[in-house]
């Protein structure tokens, strides 16, 4: 149920926008533990947003996207010849050439009644951070035009939608692929034994503490695993619980948006593979009747409410002055995000002004700046 209402004085809004927002020192819990960073690594997070992993004997560089809701990490081959136009990422080079390569199944495609061969599931060494790890890979190796957004490992069908990758990083170095954080299957799901499993897990297999930080925030972007990591942070962390099993999605209360109050009650979740957020097309169209983008001193944020409390998204992380209207860093869900039409998406612009921590074993995820 949505339901919304104009906010009646500047003081009332500034009251709302301030509320579960003050700026305080850190308070860590009694498990102590989980802030050490010599419990695991940081990775630095390069501009365009990605981070550097090596994969293969001998080692080859590959440039990832770090994807929240995927779990499980997929390389795309030079094999794939339209990969750059189709799916942004252009391939590393043939992956076969690695002495520890081993193909252990296929991912295929529906294409007009045919299976087409997708990609490959490999079992190959990793290394992040200067951890190394044998781990279940997808290695897209899809020869035709048109790359599908799509494939299936045996009965269970994936979207890989991928985004915003070839025209806004146009002078980004181009990406070979994406970093699966996604949360995966639980031993007592059946599907435990197939292609998404612990197997996939970049957590569990390189045997840290499941905790992940990640912070997109000019001057400090990295990427934390095996610890909470509190560099620069001086807010308290604000906890809420996972709303739904084996993902990182969390409830959403309400939204302010041009200072209307929409309650809500649907789910959402943070990824850095996007760089814009996204939202259901009549919240989009709320935003879109902003049009003061040559002067955001006078636009007012837009307000998420996440656990009853406020996180505020300044008018310079969502506006972009135009040419002749505003750019807007919102888009809609649907006809863009297949996996997550009725999941809201929080990218980039959220993580460039809020830190985001993920804790596998107690099922939580957190927000501080």
């Amino acid at each position: 149920m949505i339901s919304n209402h104009k906010l009646s004085s500047k003081a009332e809004c500034m009251k709302k926008f301030d509320n579960g927002n003050k700026q305080t020192k850190p308070i860590k819990d009694s498990n102590l533990n989980m802030y050490s960073e010599s419990n695991g690594v940081v990775i630095p997070i390069k501009d365009g947003n990605y981070v550097e992993i090596s994969v293969g004997t001998p080692q080859k560089i590959v440039r990832v996207k770090i994807d929240t809701q995927q779990p499980f990490t997929w390389i795309v081959d030079k094999r794939c010849r339209f990969c750059f136009f189709y799916l942004g990422m252009s391939g590393m080079s043939n992956t076969t050439g690695s002495k520890s390569y081993k193909v252990s199944d296929v991912a295929v495609s529906e294409i007009v009644g045919k299976s087409i061969p997708f990609g490959l599931k490999v079992n190959e060494m990793l290394e992040i951070g200067g951890r190394k790890s044998t781990v279940d890979l997808m290695n897209v190796v899809y020869r035709d035009i048109d790359v599908p957004k799509s494939f299936y490992i045996e009965n269970q069908k994936v979207h890989i939608d991928v985004l915003d990758s070839f025209l806004w990083e146009f002078n980004f170095p181009a990406f070979n692929g994406v970093l699966g954080l996604g949360y995966p299957y639980t031993e007592e799901d059946p599907s435990e034994k197939r292609f998404f499993s612990k197997g996939t897990s970049l957590m569990y297999n390189m045997a840290i503490n499941k905790y992940v930080t990640i912070d997109l925030r000019d001057g400090s972007k990295s990427l934390s695993l095996g610890f909470v990591n509190l560099k620069n942070i001086s807010s308290d962390i604000s906890w809420t619980t996972k709303a739904r099993k084996n993902t990182f999605e969390f409830k959403l209360d309400y939204i302010i948006i041009n200072n209307v109050y929409f309650k809500l009650n649907v789910l959402a979740v943070v990824n850095p593979r996007y760089k814009n957020s996204y939202i259901p097309e009549f919240f989009l169209d709320k935003i879109k009747l902003i049009q003061k983008c040559r002067d955001l001193s006078v636009v007012p944020p837009i307000v998420f409410g996440i656990n009853n409390k406020n996180f505020t998204i300044g008018p310079e992380l969502y506006l972009k002055p135009g040419v002749v209207s505003c750019t807007y860093l919102f888009d809609k869900i649907e006809g863009n995000i297949l996996n997550s039409q009725k999941t809201w998406i929080l990218g980039q612009n959220f993580l460039e002004k809020y830190v985001a921590f993920f804790d596998f074993e107690n099922k939580k995820v957190g927000f501080a700046n």
